[in-house]
């Protein structure tokens, strides 16, 4: 279960690698986060929660109690990566993330260079 159309590739990468039957995901509309797919109870199996992103883990929380207002567990919950200051766990159940990013911000091109994420690599410049 995805609780954003943007983890829609990671839920089908997990559906494939465990020979799941099915993927769901969640959208908000008018302000609240719901399933647009019809769900009923007991059509959600026991659940894993992924998402391409976790940062406040606010989407995956409003997953995790869409999921349990079906009567269904979840039993795991994983990202591709998560901000360093994201939840590590929900309601006991850890999160597995691929990658860790830094959320430091820095004031100065010295503070940054102070840091342990400084790095010698070639400034560039995007155009959008």
């Amino acid at each position: 279960v995805s609780p954003s159309p943007g983890g829609i590739m990671v839920a089908f990468g997990v559906r494939e690698a465990l020979s799941a039957q099915q993927i769901y995901w969640a959208e908000m509309e008018d302000g609240r986060r719901q399933f647009r797919q019809y769900i009923g109870t007991g059509d959600v199996f026991p659940a894993i929660i992924v998402d391409d992103i976790l940062r406040s883990g606010r989407a995956i929380q409003e997953t995790i109690d869409l999921v349990k207002g079906l009567g269904s567990e979840v039993i795991g919950i994983g990202s591709i990566v998560a901000f360093e200051d994201a939840p590590t766990e929900f309601d006991g159940i850890p999160v597995k993330s691929m990658l860790k990013f830094d959320v430091n911000f820095y004031e100065t091109e010295e503070e940054w260079r102070g840091s342990r994420s400084a790095s010698e690599a070639e400034e560039q410049t995007v155009r959008f």
